[in-house]
């Protein structure tokens, strides 16, 4: 499924969205791709 957002881009979302995954002491947030407001270069 292709995707609007690449590796490396910054987004801001919406406030509790997505869920909090820790992998070798660095926190990701998965969220679905809906719940990006911007996507800032």
């Amino acid at each position: 499924m292709p995707m609007n957002v690449k590796v490396g881009e910054t987004v801001i979302y919406q406030e509790y969205s997505g869920t909090p995954i820790k992998h070798e002491d660095e926190v990701y947030i998965i969220l679905n791709e809906r719940d990006i407001l911007a996507v800032i270069s």
